[in-house]
């Protein structure tokens, strides 16, 4: 699965903990600015030591 991580959407921390090597997590620069960020940040970190393609990207596009 493909998952979006920005200042206004995300899917829940209990979500990403469970991602793994079939799944992409797109992060982007917006979501520091979220207020829940610490615990997502954590949960993104997990889904990366599970084997999840996270990336880390600047700028979201019109769809975003």
């Amino acid at each position: 699965m493909h998952y979006v991580v920005t200042e206004n959407r995300a899917p829940t921390g209990g979500v990403l903990r469970f991602l793994g090597p079939n799944d992409r997590v797109d992060v982007y620069r917006s979501a520091l600015r979220r207020v829940d960020w610490a615990d997502l940040s954590h949960a993104v970190m997990t889904a990366y030591a599970r084997g999840a393609d996270v990336r880390l990207l600047r700028q979201e596009d019109a769809r975003g």
